[in-house]
């Protein structure tokens, strides 16, 4: 519904609501739609996700002072998959910048990495 309630954001087309979001999202299924789960594509090992390794795992990170307070296993996982997808460096760029507003906002101050 959009109006900030949270209350009322999980309805079901039989206008009964819902804590799940599977149930959610299947409820609201129409019949072009399946079900299939997304192929996961193998992909070589590449420069781009050594930057994911540096910013998200390796100890020496510029990251590193928030690793306790916002789980970078997450931003790693998605920096690894959409840099496989993509020529650039712009996906792990883009989440750790999310990296460092999410640490932000709680209180470790961190900048955006240079590289």
């Amino acid at each position: 519904t959009n109006d900030n309630e949270a209350g009322n954001e999980w309805i079901l087309p039989n206008r009964s609501f819902t804590d799940s979001m599977q149930e959610f999202t299947q409820s609201w299924q129409v019949n072009k739609c399946s079900l299939g789960q997304k192929k996961v594509k193998p992909c070589l090992s590449t420069a781009k996700q050594k930057a994911c390794k540096v910013f998200f795992e390796e100890s020496h990170s510029l990251l590193r002072n928030c690793f306790k307070v916002v789980d970078p296993e997450p931003f790693y996982s998605m920096c690894t998959q959409d840099t496989c997808e993509s020529h650039e460096l712009r996906a792990a760029c883009s989440l750790a910048a999310a990296f460092v507003h999410l640490c932000n906002r709680n209180f470790v101050p961190l900048e955006i990495p240079p590289q």
